[in-house]
């Protein structure tokens, strides 16, 4: 990428909320994710989300009007790994999948007091990435986690 157009593309970074689901009492919930506009009005993911299920770190998808995501565009290739800790993040939990997302070739992108959210290529060891979360679970850190890209965006009905 030349530097011009690196510049126009960090011009075109940005938080963005897209709708997450409802509260058992129909409250909507969103999650924020740090993207990058792009021309057509579509949004690329920069960074792994921590609640938002259908899309990945890399990922091109389209937002309605009801900011929900409407379509998933392209397929970056992350599985975003989302985790949240049995009690709270902690420095500990933070280094921990931070080493375990670098040693499949991925990163932490995001946290907060609960949840934790990192990218992982899809060609990393699945069994090998499993293992190494699920220790996390052995040893009380962490309460679940899942890969939130592979199941489908929430829509609103």
């Amino acid at each position: 990428m030349a530097s011009d157009d690196r510049t126009h593309a960090e011009d075109r970074q940005t938080l963005i909320k897209v709708y997450i689901g409802s509260s058992p009492s129909g409250k909507p919930r969103f999650d924020t994710l740090w993207v990058e506009g792009l021309p057509d009005g579509s949004y690329r993911l920069l960074r792994s989300p921590k609640n938002t299920l259908g899309i990945g770190k890399g990922d091109v998808f389209r937002v309605g009007a009801d900011l929900a995501i409407t379509e998933v565009l392209e397929d970056a290739g992350n599985w975003a790994v989302q985790v949240v800790a049995l009690e709270e993040v902690t420095p500990e939990l933070i280094e921990r999948l931070a080493g375990i997302a670098h040693r499949h070739g991925g990163s932490l992108d995001v946290h907060d007091d609960l949840m934790v959210g990192c990218a992982v290529p899809k060609t990393a060891n699945w069994a090998t990435l499993k293992r190494d979360i699920d220790q996390l679970i052995t040893e009380g850190l962490v309460d679940t986690w899942w890969t939130g890209d592979i199941a489908e965006p929430v829509r609103r009905n």
